[in-house]
C-alpha cells in the first residue's frame, strides 16, 4: 500500500477514535441525561394525557417539524388518541445519553417509556436535546402493544 493508502487508513483511525472519545464522554453524562429526562416526563404528560398535538408541537424541535409538518404530527396524535386512549400512567424504562452526527450534529439523549392508556399499552421512544439552554423534542415514536 501506497503513502497515500496509509494516510486515509489512518486518517479514518483518527477520526474512529475522536468520536469514540466523543461518544464515551457524552454516554457518562448523568446531569444532562437526569435534566432531560425530567424535561421528556414533564413533555410526555400533557401530550399523552389527552393526546394534545398543540402540546407537542410546542416542544418539537424545528428539525422534527421540518421531517414530521404540523399536520402530520396532528394526524399522528389524533391516531393515538384513538387508538390508546388518555394516559393512565407511565414509567421511564431507559435513558442514554449520546452525540449525533447524522440528520443533526450534537449531543442528545434517549428515553424509552412504558405508557399505560386507557385502551391499551405502548412503547414510547423520545429524543430529545438541549439547544441553548432549551430542551426540545426531536424525535417521537410510538408502538403500540396492546389494545383492550
Amino acid at each position: 500500500m501506497g503513502a497515500g493508502g496509509r494516510w486515509r487508513v489512518g486518517r479514518l483511525v483518527a477520526v474512529a477514535v475522536t468520536v469514540c472519545v466523543v461518544d464515551a464522554c457524552a454516554v457518562n453524562d448523568t446531569a444532562y441525561r437526569d435534566e432531560g429526562q425530567a424535561f421528556v416526563e414533564s413533555a410526555v404528560r400533557p401530550i399523552a394525557t389527552e393526546w394534545n398535538a398543540d402540546e407537542l408541537i410546542a416542544r418539537a424541535d424545528p428539525q422534527f417539524l421540518e421531517h414530521l409538518s404540523e399536520p402530520k404530527a396532528r394526524e399522528m396524535v389524533a391516531r393515538l388518541s384513538s387508538e390508546l386512549g388518555p394516559l393512565k400512567r407511565s414509567t421511564t424504562q431507559l435513558a442514554t445519553v449520546g452525540f449525533n452526527v447524522g440528520a443533526w450534529f450534537g449531543k442528545g439523549a434517549q428515553y424509552t417509556m412504558k405508557l399505560e392508556c386507557e385502551k391499551g399499552t405502548a412503547t414510547l421512544v423520545v429524543v430529545a436535546r438541549k439547544v441553548k439552554e432549551r430542551w426540545r423534542i426531536l424525535g417521537f415514536w410510538v408502538n403500540v402493544e396492546q389494545q383492550r
